[in-house]
Formats: C-alpha cells, sequence, structure tokens
C-alpha cells in the first residue's frame, strides 16, 4: 500500500492529479531517505528528459492553504528542480499527520532504491505514531520479523556504521553484529573490518 493506492478513509481522501508550479511545493515533511544518491539523481533526471514524470509527486495542501507539502517524490522533485522545469504533475492527498506519515513510509521502503539505513528512519518513524508497535509496523510495511529484526538491531548503530552500510562497505550481517557492541566498540571493530577487508 503506498500514497497511490491506499484506499479512501475517513482519514485520506484521494483527489485528482494537478499540474502545480514546484514554487507551491514546500519541504516541510521530513524526508525518509538520509540523502540523495547523486547516481539515482542522475538515473533521474535522465529519464525525466528522456521520458517525462512518468509517476507524480505525492502532496498534500498545506494547513491555511498556502501551497503544498511535499509527501513522496523527493527525488523526483529535485530532478525536475534541476532540470528547469517549473511544474510537475502531482497527485493530492488529503490526511491526518499519521495518515500522511504512513502512505510516505510505505512507499519510500517499498522503494527498491531506499538504503536499509534510510528505511530503518522510516520505520521508527511509523513505530512512534503507532505507540511503539514494531509488529504492528512490520505488517503494515509487509515485512517479514527477520527483515524487521535487521533493521531495528541497525537503530543501535553508530553514524560511522550506518554511514559505512549505506556506501556499501559493510554488509548487513556485519552490521547487525556490530549492534550489539557498545559505540566505542563498534568504530574500533569498523576500522578493523575496513582496513583488513573482513
Amino acid at each position: 500500500m503506498n500514497a497511490l493506492t491506499q484506499p479512501q478513509t475517513a482519514n485520506t481522501a484521494l483527489n485528482a492529479q494537478a499540474q502545480i508550479p514546484l514554487a507551491e511545493i514546500h519541504h516541510e515533511f521530513e524526508n525518509s531517505r538520509r540523502r540523495i544518491d547523486p547516481e539515482a539523481l542522475a538515473t533521474m533526471k535522465d529519464s525525466i528528459h528522456q521520458l517525462g514524470l512518468l509517476q507524480p509527486l505525492v502532496v498534500t495542501p498545506r494547513e491555511g492553504g498556502n501551497g503544498y507539502v511535499l509527501i513522496a517524490g523527493f527525488t523526483r522533485y529535485q530532478a525536475l528542480h534541476e532540470l528547469g522545469h517549473v511544474q510537475a504533475n502531482c497527485t493530492i492527498i488529503k490526511g491526518d499527520a499519521h495518515t500522511l506519515l504512513e502512505s510516505h513510509v510505505a512507499e519510500n521502503t517499498n522503494r527498491q532504491d531506499l538504503s536499509l539505513v534510510s528505511s530503518v528512519t522510516a520505520i521508527r518513524r511509523l513505530a512512534t505514531k503507532l505507540g511503539g508497535d514494531y509488529e504492528e509496523v512490520g505488517k503494515r510495511l509487509g515485512f517479514s520479523k527477520k527483515a524487521m529484526d535487521d533493521r531495528l538491531a541497525l537503530a543501535k548503530c553508530t553514524e560511522s556504521v550506518l554511514d559505512a552500510l549505506d556506501e556499501g562497505k559493510l554488509k548487513l550481517g556485519h552490521a547487525v553484529i556490530l549492534s550489539a557492541f557498545t559505540h566505542a566498540m563498534q568504530d574500533r571493530t569498523l576500522e578493523k573490518i575496513l582496513d583488513e577487508g573482513w
């Protein structure tokens, strides 16, 4: 389930698509991604240049009616901006903060290009909204218990370990093992792993 496919409920409504100026789309909703991958951005720019925007941005009206808040499509938005586009095809959704967050997290965790580390950030945000019920988060996002356990272990890792995992210098299994160590021990062990090519 994502922002484009979730059923309409009392808490969310899906409107028709609309062309919206990029200047009216604001980044007040925190992106789950830790960073936009330059290669993914370049690929997206090339795709938009060749084929146009194939998947609309997902936005919600700002409180007070002054523009829109971007819910999903941060890489698409950045690509459009860098290509000099002044407007984008958007799907407008309306809902409470909980519903909008779930839509954002669901879309991003279902995207193949979302890193493991970024998916942890998304999972933790949704779990906070669900009162810490990680089992419910797993059900809503379609993760197995093992997949959830691995991602939750990453939440205990240092930034150095997460960066190494994000950059492909460290395997998930190593990061999960390191998560059981103190932060100082994690960073020392990480240095050995990288220096000695474990």
